[in-house]
């Protein structure tokens, strides 16, 4: 058995919620048989300094990071305080590992090992290697040094049957107010996903098109678990809530009839099974919020995006929620290549003649995985987009955007300027 810990780092941007990726890496080495535990420097409730106070008492085999791209830079600067004080082995994954291994080899002696694609299977074999004294090499879904070379087993795919993951293990985490969502009125939240992967082409979007789902039996038996575990309220992790019309319909109704009680919100497109009779049935398993990918209210950059989506669906979709009794939100993104001042004050218009609730904006930003053209040194900068300005925004802190800053700010002043003062930003 060997002693592991995990670490997600600080974004310190928007965005609040479970590592739930890491929870599933933790509950699958938990299950081989090794020692685990989480640490969660997101939370704001521990600092990297504690962290390695924490790392330095424990002296564990092995530490793992998970990190996005613009979480890169901090999660090796963490690696690399680690290694002063343990002789642990560094693993780091995450999506930014899975396209951008190459560089985080070539720049960071603290990374041993980099996890190409989904982490639960790769770690586990990699540390049952580790243990019996091989270097990995034969591990599929790694890349490692080799000779003075960097070396790569390839990338794992996802399992096609998502029950084969198991429950993530949610006691891995210590409990953190920074995990409830606002909108459930401070009830303790969770995040709950039944797919993975997503089939649409957005082509600023880093999620990988492979989709797959998780039984309804298995998401029954998961959300009996947390609401066992005391949480009130969840937020479905899928990038399409409503893709699976027909695992949706026996998950909600299983839920209502198994009277689990929950507040519910999800994301979802606006044109994927989004009709009343699915709307009310949300609501009475709970559903009190419902986000729609918009994107753009100008229908040409809607279709630049190859979003291939209508204005008018979100409209619907938007109306037909509020008549259901669902607060809504749009996610909305400034600083498209081909976006102009004019096409930000259209989309405004038809944003206050859709009336959301409210608005989640984000900055056009180039991730690896995207169907944009991408260099993984951006991500190498450590000034890249880190200052105030850029933490309004969902998507835009520590990012590389497609247009400069001085656009972006000129196009946030015809938001704020233009924006019904009664949809909330």
């Amino acid at each position: 058995m060997a002693k592991i810990m995990l670490v997600h780092p600080a974004f310190e941007g928007k965005y609040s919620g479970m590592p739930l990726g890491l929870v599933y890496v933790g509950t699958a080495l938990q299950q081989r048989g090794h020692d685990v535990s989480i640490i969660d420097v997101n939370t704001k409730e521990i600092s990297e300094r504690e962290v390695i106070e924490k790392v330095q008492r424990a002296q564990p085999n092995y530490v793992g990071i998970a990190s996005t791209s613009p979480t890169h830079l901090d999660a090796c600067r963490i690696a690399e305080q680690i290694k002063k004080v343990t002789d642990a082995q560094i693993i780091k994954g995450g999506t930014h590992e899975t396209y951008c291994f190459e560089t985080t080899l070539k720049h960071h002696p603290e990374i041993d090992y980099s996890v190409i694609g989904p982490g639960e299977e790769t770690i586990c074999e990699l540390v049952d290697a580790l243990e019996n004294g091989k270097n990995g090499e034969r591990v599929n879904g790694i890349a490692l040094r080799k000779n003075g070379s960097i070396m790569t087993t390839g990338h794992r795919d996802l399992k096609r049957d998502l029950d084969d993951y198991g429950h993530p293990d949610r006691t891995l985490l210590t409990p953190s107010r920074f995990y409830d969502f606002s909108i459930f009125d401070g009830e303790q939240t969770t995040q709950v996903r039944m797919s993975r992967g997503c089939s649409y082409g957005c082509n600023f979007c880093p999620v990988d098109r492979t989709y797959v789902f998780n039984s309804p039996n298995h998401v029954i038996a998961e959300l009996g678990q947390i609401v066992e575990q005391g949480y009130g309220a969840v937020f479905w992790d899928d990038a399409i809530f409503t893709a699976n019309r027909r695992l949706v319909d026996e998950v909600l109704q299983r839920s209502i009839a198994n009277g689990l009680q929950l507040k519910m919100g999800a994301q979802t497109r606006a044109d994927v099974h989004i009709t009343p009779e699915m709307l009310s049935l949300m609501k009475s398993a709970g559903f009190t919020f419902v986000s729609f990918g918009m994107e753009s209210g100008d229908q040409k950059v809607l279709e630049a995006y190859n979003k291939k989506l209508s204005v008018e669906s979100v409209e619907r979709a938007v109306e037909l929620a509020r008549d259901a009794g669902i607060r809504t939100a749009v996610t909305a993104i400034i600083g498209a290549p081909n976006e102009t001042l004019d096409s930000v004050a259209k989309s405004i218009e038809t944003m206050n003649r859709i009336r959301p609730d409210a608005i989640s904006w984000s900055v056009y930003s180039i991730y690896p995985g995207s169907f944009l053209q991408f260099d993984a040194e951006w991500y190498e900068d450590k000034n890249l987009s880190r200052d105030d300005f850029w933490r309004v925004f969902d998507e835009g802190f520590k990012a590389k955007h497609a247009r400069n800053r001085e656009y972006i700010e000129k196009a946030w002043e015809v938001v704020k300027a233009n924006l019904d003062p009664g949809i909330r930003i």
